[in-house]
């Protein structure tokens, strides 16, 4: 999908040791973002979460290192 081609160029794009920093506000579950992110190369994942968001839902920010 959209998510795996986003991760995908993001993955391509970086340098090695670059980070990329996205934050999740809605539904799709870290753990899941997370997996995505290191399918697409990425290493190194972490998910931090964040005070939810005046809307509902969770929200995390996620680091990752490619």
């Amino acid at each position: 999908g959209d998510l795996a081609v986003v991760l995908a160029g993001a993955a391509a794009t970086l340098r090695p040791g670059g980070i990329m920093v996205l934050a999740s506000p809605g539904p799709l579950h870290p753990a899941e973002l997370a997996f995505a992110c290191r399918e697409a190369g990425f290493f190194d994942v972490s998910v931090e979460w964040r005070p939810p968001p005046p809307a509902p839902g969770s929200h995390c920010t996620l680091t990752a290192v490619r």
